[in-house]
């Protein structure tokens, strides 16, 4: 369902942001982002929902490359993408049971291993919403 390949984001101050990212998705995968502040986790994300141009690679939604795409049809094709990011609120608890640790400590562990420091919170929401901080 989403693709995408060769994804490389670099500022007009010559700064490389994104070097040949890639990324598939299927239908009912759950993917987290994760990584310690400034790794390009946000860029990434506004990427990919084109909201910053990348500078090359593609980014296919189904059998449409939003990179091709300006105007109206992106803002038409983004609406799919969209219903995608927003279909669920999870907690981290959650994300750890569907990545197929038995227990928020288990996942809590594996966190500390690769970021360095575990999730602030294993009963939180992820994102914004009425059960908790974003």
């Amino acid at each position: 369902m989403l693709r995408v390949s060769g994804l490389s984001l670099r500022y007009p101050n010559g700064k490389l942001a994104l070097a040949d990212f890639a990324l598939s998705v299927g239908a009912g995968e759950l993917v987290a982002v994760l990584g310690g502040n400034g790794s390009g986790k946000t860029t990434l994300l506004r990427c990919i929902t084109r909201t910053v141009k990348p500078t090359a690679g593609e980014i296919w939604l189904g059998d449409t490359n939003l990179c091709t795409l300006e105007g109206e049809k992106l803002r038409r094709a983004r609406l799919a993408l969209a219903m995608m990011l927003l279909a669920e609120k999870i907690s981290v608890s959650e994300v750890a049971r569907r990545s197929g640790y038995n227990s928020p400590s288990a996942f809590s562990a594996m966190m500390r291993r690769t970021l360095g420091r575990a999730p602030r919170e294993l009963s939180g929401p992820f994102g914004p919403g009425p059960d908790g901080p974003a």
